[in-house]
């Protein structure tokens, strides 16, 4: 008897595990690499897949990553995830992860408003309102 109940425990808490792992340990989709071209902030050149995979991932505030090539310059290169969200705010994450040894690694987090984040139109300025880190303050002083 006491064993059939251990055997039972054992098998809701696996199915809990299995079922609802997603809750536990949100996945981040993975949209790959968007390489910037031309002038900053132009998307000539890039991976229209890529960027598409995002922009949908901020409509909801869905768990995805990108990296972004030449973000704020030639061979900078920009980790930026959307790593949770709750009813009014979506929570991202910028990191340098490839560039001047002297920047690898600044990085902010920041607190947006779901309908920013849903807009599509965060200003660079904005950016300030819901950011902090290193990499906030970096851009702060004009790079």
């Amino acid at each position: 008897m006491i064993g059939a109940l251990i055997l039972v425990i054992v098998i809701v808490i696996v199915s809990y595990f299995i079922l609802f792992q997603n809750i536990i340990t949100p996945t981040i989709k993975d949209c790959g690499t968007y390489t910037i071209g031309g002038e900053i902030g132009s998307v000539e050149g890039g991976d229209e897949k890529s960027l598409s995979c995002f922009e949908n991932a901020t409509l909801d505030c869905t768990p995805a990553k990108i990296v972004f090539v030449n973000a704020f310059g030639p061979g900078l290169s920009i980790l930026t995830k959307i790593k949770d969200a709750n009813s009014s705010h979506c929570f991202a994450y910028d990191e340098v992860v490839d560039g001047p040894q002297n920047m690898i690694g600044l990085n902010e987090n920041c607190d947006i408003p779901r309908e920013v984040m849903a807009s599509g139109s965060m200003s660079y300025q904005q950016r300030f309102d819901y950011c902090s880190g290193s990499l906030t303050e970096w851009l702060k002083q004009g790079y």
